[in-house]
């Protein structure tokens, strides 16, 4: 987990950002990639990128407030 705590984002920005490294247009058929959840227009403080969405992280999510990027898709929490 990498946690970035800088500045405050709008998630438009921080999916613009991941999307420039790992564009929409190289998904699988079976990816979710993209927002799935959430509001573009929503300013954030904290990020928290992981591989696997586990019970472990999401209640850390939730604990910290943090927004959650997971490898292709993302959560509001």
């Amino acid at each position: 987990m990498h946690l970035i705590n800088h500045w405050k984002m709008l998630i438009k920005e921080i999916v613009e950002t991941i999307e420039n490294i790992a564009p929409v247009a190289l998904q699988e058929s079976y990816d979710n990639a993209g927002l799935i959840i959430g509001n573009h227009d929503l300013e954030v403080e904290k990020v928290m990128l992981t591989v696997d969405v586990t019970e472990e992280v999401l209640d850390e999510a939730i604990e910290k407030k943090m927004w959650i990027n997971y490898f292709s898709s993302s959560i509001n929490i």
